[in-house]
């Protein structure tokens, strides 16, 4: 049986007569084919060429493609491993987010609900007929973690460890099997009265050690969470970073208060866009660990400015929604 396709194979010595053709400068043939045979095409051409082809007056790129003046194949690969690097970089500190979130959800449970499995028990949950879809999604949820993570030949030995030495297995263990999605389920299907003394836990910690006076109520911890769950997501599957942002929509202006002057949450058309999480970072981290995480990145920023020819960093700020001069000043936090 034979099969015809529009998208057949093109070897990597075409890969790069065709960019030639389209303007690219290639200034070391066997670099350049040593990094598309490494990270493929698709990857590191498709996925970064936009900011460097020409565009129509609709700012649409031309048909056929053809890149601006002085664009070299260094210049996409510098964006591509910028945009690996920042991923990386952010992604360390949603991490520290996601292992607070599931310390304080399972904790503040458990004081509530000390029994074992009480957190596979309905009655435990919220009883708002609103809520009922994400209760059943998260009991099907743990139901499943905890009978794979049992699973003596597949499973997790956290989980079997608990279940062999003391016969049930805590929410605090089978809590670190959950994906950040998961634990999404999880905070939303909590009552009323665990929701807020979640988000009193992460006011407590917000206000010590930024020496603010304001709370974080259930609804932003709740905007929190969704925008740094898809963040995540986009990282877990390695897809582009720097100018991913959400389709969904939060209530940006309730988070104008924390800050001193972020143009993030004045414009509220504007999407939750790169500079949007790492503002609203700052809200579960220590300021410690946020000045750390904005240094990496305006120390990335200054490294692949001198490495982009074709376009300045400039345009990538842009396409990241952050603000060209000054960028870090935009995101200071309000203190007593």
């Amino acid at each position: 049986m034979t099969y015809s396709t529009d998208k057949p194979f093109t070897s990597l010595d075409a890969q790069l007569k065709m960019l030639k053709n389209r303007g690219m400068k290639i200034d070391n043939t066997d670099y350049a084919r040593q990094v598309l045979l490494n990270n493929n095409y698709y990857s590191v051409i498709n996925g970064y060429k936009d900011p460097f082809l020409r565009k129509d007056g609709a700012g649409e790129a031309l048909k056929p493609e053809m890149f601006i003046h002085k664009t070299t194949f260094s210049d996409v690969y510098t964006l591509y491993g910028f945009d690996r690097d920042l991923r990386n970089i952010v992604l360390n500190y949603l991490l520290i987010f996601e292992s607070r979130l599931k310390s304080i959800i399972s904790y503040e449970f458990t004081q509530k609900f000390p029994d074992p499995y009480s957190y596979l028990n309905i009655v435990n949950y919220s009883n708002d007929i609103g809520d009922l879809s994400n209760v059943l999604k998260n009991l099907k949820n743990l139901s499943l973690k905890l009978n794979r993570g049992r699973n003596e030949r597949y499973g997790k030995p956290s989980i079997i460890h608990y279940v062999q030495q003391h016969t049930h297995v805590p929410l605090w263990v089978l809590v670190n099997t959950l994906t950040f999605g998961e634990i999404q389920y999880l905070y939303d299907s909590l009552d009323q009265n665990l929701k807020e003394k979640v988000a009193r836990d992460f006011s407590e910690y917000y206000k010590l050690h930024w020496k603010s006076s304001e709370k974080i109520d259930t609804g932003e911890l709740k905007s929190l969470i969704i925008v740094a769950n898809l963040f995540r997501n986009v990282c877990a599957h390695d897809e582009r970073f720097y100018n991913y942002s959400l389709r969904t929509k939060i209530p940006k202006s309730l988070f104008s208060k924390y800050y001193v002057n972020n143009p993030m949450f004045d414009d509220l058309e504007k999407p939750v866009d790169l500079f949007a999480l790492i503002s609203l970072l700052a809200l579960v981290l220590t300021r410690k660990q946020f000045k750390a995480m904005t240094y990496s990145i305006n120390s990335l920023i200054e490294k692949s400015n001198y490495k982009l020819k074709s376009i300045g960093i400039g345009k990538v700020l842009d396409l990241m929604g952050f603000p060209e001069i000054q960028w870090r000043e935009k995101i200071q936090v309000k203190s007593y």
